[in-house]
């Protein structure tokens, strides 16, 4: 009879020292698991989107008939081109004296998903020059008159409520144009009344002008 308790003693003892370096025998091939993971997000055209257009609630490819002074004054219509980067080009006028303007107004149209920010608008060079305006003169006309007329002559950049610029904006803060909304891009090719004149046929080159929005301000 005593035999059989020291057993059980001994038994349950033997228990629980089993559980013991059970438990730690389990701490000792336990491990760490990491997890690891990335993800790039490159939207689409759809979801940051401004593009140019004629009207001011959606999106049209179309021309552009500008507002001329006088009305003899001729110049071109511009070109709406949305296929690759937006575009208008072909914005050209041919002054006969100073006091003549040609205004264009379009708009930029924000088709996108996002609310779009108004960065900054850039006159860049002219290709291959270091200005955003060259005049050029015409066989038998006076360079040194010309370049006088030159400075006076200018084209000028207005978006929403920016306040018009000859020279461009390296930073715009606080300009939202919303989705689904568009807003007024006026340009302004003015011959300064009371300038300088040539004494005959000159050329007006300006380089590209560029409106950057981005989707955060």
């Amino acid at each position: 009879m005593e035999r059989n308790k020291k057993a059980k003693v001994i038994a349950i003892v033997a228990l629980i020292v089993g559980v013991i370096g059970l438990s730690i025998d389990f701490a000792s091939f336990s491990n760490v698991l990491n997890i690891q993971s990335s993800a790039n997000v490159k939207p689409d055209n759809s979801t940051m989107n401004v593009i140019f257009s004629s009207a001011e609630s959606k999106a049209e490819v179309t021309e552009i008939t500008p507002v001329v002074t006088p009305n003899s004054l001729v110049a071109t219509n511009g070109i709406i081109d949305n296929s690759n980067d937006p575009t208008i080009s072909n914005l050209s006028a041919t002054f006969t004296e100073p006091g003549q303007t040609a205004v264009y107004k379009f708009y930029a149209y924000n088709a996108g998903e996002l609310n779009a920010f108004l960065k900054s608008i850039v006159f860049e060079n002219i290709t291959g020059q270091n200005a955003t305006k060259v005049c050029t003169a015409s066989a038998g006309t006076s360079d040194e008159l010309v370049q006088k007329a030159c400075e006076k002559i200018s084209v000028k950049v207005k978006v929403g409520n920016e306040l018009e610029t000859s020279t461009g904006k390296a930073s715009i803060t606080g300009h939202t144009l919303a989705k689904e909304n568009g807003e007024a891009v006026i340009i302004t090719l003015e011959y300064e009344a009371g300038t300088n004149r040539a004494d005959g046929d000159f050329n007006v080159a300006f380089g590209n002008i560029t409106l950057n929005y981005s989707s955060a301000d």
